[in-house]
């Protein structure tokens, strides 16, 4: 009897607690509401990624005893919803429903937000060129794969406008997903060809009899199955989830830790933010010391490289394009005179953006 009591106290105090978080929550909605007066009375845009970044970080360092995940969920949800208040944005991603790309967006904005899936990457940056758009999520690097050359080369035909405004990373999880409800109905799996590659193993191991069947994307993979109890597919959870589809195993991938980094760009300026890296693009004459004498201002200013690869130029016979991150923002002066100096060894240089590291 005690014991009934004991719990019926406890339940009682949730309840509490659980009015006077909605109090709260009813209250946040209504300073997001005036906060989108503010904005559209000083011409400020609705949607600063930079600023929705502060606050959640801010959130994660001011509750180090709860699970950083519930937090991050949590506030992530409710900017989310705060955001919606005031203007529902548009961003651009490759699709089709339920991909790797949108997960990401997703994973950084929330879902309230609309979505429109281009067919390819040069699509996203082409709606936002041509001023349709304002916002789209591009991959740039998989941690397997290597860099996405499809990104580089939009960057390079892109509109000056078009900017890095957020740098995130999502670790990609393949799962078998299907409407059968066991492995052993399952004839034949479909998926991209390199999510069937990357996890080759797992399907030998696991589904040694299976036919394997090439798709365009991971995402149409879990479209195709859908209805048919003898199909499975390798895709995202977010896939599977929208298709409606059952997940029957999780990480069939074979190599753990396989992880894609994330550009979130925009026609948008930024604001005078956290500036944790910068991108570059820019080409060299085909000389002896050119490119050496072209990174020494990076050097001569202590910047630190975190990534360098060539490509070929499109259009050019064995001229090449050299893509650079390196640690700092344009806001440094230490930055902005060592890109001046670049540009004047340089045939080409173009800044990809200034921007801060989604954590």
């Amino acid at each position: 009897m005690e014991a009934s009591r004991n719990l019926e106290e406890l339940r009682e105090r949730i309840s509490s607690v659980d009015e006077a978080l909605l109090k709260l929550l009813a209250e946040r909605l209504e300073l997001a509401k005036a906060i989108g007066k503010a904005k559209r009375d000083s011409g400020t845009p609705h949607f600063l990624p930079e600023r929705e970044q502060e606050v959640l970080e801010r959130a994660l360092k001011f509750a180090p005893s709860l699970p950083q995940g519930l937090v991050r969920d949590v506030f992530r949800a409710l900017i989310s919803h705060c955001r919606a208040v005031q203007e529902r944005p548009t961003f651009a991603c490759l699709g089709p429903e339920g991909s790797f790309s949108e997960q990401a967006l997703r994973g950084l904005v929330g879902d309230e937000v609309e979505v429109l899936h281009k067919e390819s990457v040069e699509e996203v940056f082409s709606s936002l060129s041509r001023g349709e758009i304002r916002w789209g999520i591009v991959p740039i690097e998989n941690s397997i794969g290597g860099t996405v050359l499809e990104t580089l080369d939009s960057f390079l035909r892109a509109a000056p406008s078009v900017r890095i405004r957020v740098e995130l990373s999502m670790e990609v999880e393949l799962v078998l997903a299907s409407e059968a409800k066991s492995l052993e109905e399952i004839e034949e799996v479909r998926s991209h060809p390199q999510a069937l590659s990357q996890s080759r193993n797992w399907l030998s191991k696991n589904l040694p009899r299976a036919r394997r069947a090439a798709t365009n994307s991971t995402s149409a993979a879990a479209a195709e199955v859908k209805g048919n109890r003898r199909l499975g597919a390798i895709c995202s959870r977010l896939a599977a989830r929208t298709y409606g589809l059952e997940v029957l195993a999780s990480h069939v991938e074979d190599n753990p830790g396989n992880v894609t980094r994330f550009w979130l760009i925009s026609t948008e300026e930024a604001p005078n933010s956290r500036q944790d890296k910068t991108s570059i693009l820019f080409n060299v004459p085909h000389r002896p010391g050119t490119l050496f004498r072209a990174l020494k201002p990076l050097y001569e200013a202590k910047l630190n490289l975190t990534h360098i690869q060539s490509r070929p130029m499109p259009g050019s016979t064995f001229e090449y394009i050299f893509f650079v991150d390196f640690e700092g923002g344009i806001s440094e002066e230490r930055v902005r005179r060592a890109l001046e100096e670049m540009r004047a060894l340089c045939s080409f240089l173009k800044v990809l953006g200034s921007y801060p590291v989604a954590r």
